[in-house]
């Protein structure tokens, strides 16, 4: 089976996480994870901090759930997006996380990070 990594960040930090996106974005090319569309964003409503311009975070929002190629989703508390991948390799997993975890440390944003390991018996 493939490794296969889930990413998630708060929905509070909208502007850092904005630009760790970005990354993510470019180094998608690079990686090309295998995509996994997470359902139910129809259902859950976003949970925003207080001090936040809620107009213009709903914007970006709305652009990371609504495509259908990006894969990200509400998570189930409401309080973040969260996106699964699979990648090729441990290699290119851990080289996906090391570009990402580098412009997390410059933005200050410091994302969820989980591994998920399935072992088939048989």
């Amino acid at each position: 089976m493939r490794p296969q990594l889930r990413f998630s960040t708060r929905l509070a930090c909208a502007n850092q996480a904005s630009k760790v996106l970005n990354v993510w974005a470019q180094t998608w090319t690079r990686y090309q994870p295998q995509r996994i569309h997470t359902s139910g964003n129809e259902e859950r409503n976003p949970v925003y901090s207080e001090e936040e311009d809620i107009e213009r975070i709903s914007g970006e929002v709305a652009s990371l759930i609504h495509k259908t190629d990006r894969g990200w989703a509400i998570s189930e508390n409401g309080k973040g997006l969260e996106r699964s991948f699979k990648f090729k390799s441990f290699k290119t997993t851990w080289g996906f996380m090391n570009v990402i975890a580098k412009q997390c440390a410059v933005q200050r944003h410091h994302p969820e990070w989980s591994n998920v390991r399935f072992r088939h018996w048989g």
